[in-house]
This record gives C-alpha cells, structure tokens and sequence, in this order.
C-alpha cells in the first residue's frame, strides 16, 4: 500500500536507535524486504514495523508490503504492548543458533557485527564458536607454517576479491573461513599478511 497512507502509531512504545536502523538498512540491502509491515485498517495505523517505515520515508519509497488486519483500539493496544515481548520470551537454542550462524556469510561490516552480538548474547563466548574453530586445522596448501603467505600472494590492494570479512573487526581475507588455521587468532592479530592491528 502506499507509504503516505500508514500513519504512526502514537502508542508505539519501541524506539529504534541509529545502530539498529543501520543494521536493519544492511539487512535490507542485503536481501531486500522479507517481513511486510502490519496495518490496522480499522485506524489506519501501523502496528509492526515503524523502523522499516521510517526507512522507507527516508529513501522516498511510494510502496510497501503489508499484512492489514482489523483491530479495535483496545486490540491494536494489547497487539501494541505484547507482540515484541512475547517474541522475546522464547529461549535460545545455542547449538542451533550457533549451526546457523555458521551457514551465514556476509560482508557487510555492520550486519557482521550484529551476528557477533547475537552470538555474544546467547552465550558464545569467542568468535571461534562462530567461525567453526577446528584445532586440527592446517594452513593451506602454499602457505607456510609460520603464517607468511606463498610469494605470489597479493598482499595488498583494493582490488582484491574477499572471501570472509571477521565479524568483530572488520578485517577481510580470502582463503578458509578460518584465517588462523590453528593459530585462531592470527586473523585478528594481524591476518595473513600482518595489515590489521
């Protein structure tokens, strides 16, 4: 429906701060619009989704996707005050949560430091849970034993493709998923070719 016919909601009780709105722009970036907004029809507000909204205004959007429903004012009131926080009272799955974050692959530093967060906040207490840290690990074919890259290894340049960018600092490398090898934190010491402090 149109953006200018979804009005605020006024009871909203949520603020989106800034960190949070750049990680949902990331996100959306990343692989477009996926949750439609819901809007009660019955008052012409929305319900879900303000930080989208906003966003949506700010990139000057004339549509968005949304679920319309048909609530009261008590209703849109209660829906208001207990959809986010039941959301919230499900528990977390560490192992699950940890084999997904694994199958996920992004560059973008923001939304990496929002998995790292994620992680952090259920439990895991190093990046190695998220990198899928083997110890018996090997450095690659061509690379030495102490860390230094084969000769041929461009060692700087913008334009060099990456694979995997840490989560935590932003550092950007090709290779394994797992930079260090079986010294794990090699990557964050330095990388491969010693670059990032």
């Amino acid at each position: 429906m149109p953006v200018s016919e979804i009005l605020d909601n006024p009871k909203a009780w949520r603020k989106h701060p800034e960190k949070q709105r750049n990680a949902l722009r990331a996100a959306l970036d990343h692989v477009g619009l996926v949750k439609p907004l819901i809007f009660n029809e019955r008052t012409s507000r929305l319900v879900d989704g303000a930080a989208r909204l906003d966003l949506a205004r700010r990139d000057g959007q004339e549509m968005l996707p949304v679920i319309i429903v048909d609530l009261s004012e008590e209703e849109e009131a209660l829906v208001l005050a207990t959809l986010d926080p039941l959301s919230e009272l499900a528990e977390v799955d560490t192992e699950a949560l940890q084999r997904l974050l694994q199958e996920v692959s992004v560059d973008d530093v923001t939304l990496m430091e929002l998995l790292t967060d994620i992680g952090a906040d259920a439990g895991m207490a190093a990046l190695d849970d998220l990198a899928g840290d083997d110890p018996s690990s090997t450095p690659e074919d061509g690379a030495g034993q102490d860390g230094k890259p084969p000769e041929d290894f461009p060692s700087y340049g913008e334009d060099i493709p990456t694979q995997f960018c840490c989560p935590k600092c932003g550092y950007r490398w090709s290779g394994k998923p797992d930079a260090g090898g079986a010294d794990g934190d090699r990557h964050a010491e330095g990388g491969v070719d010693g670059g990032h402090q």
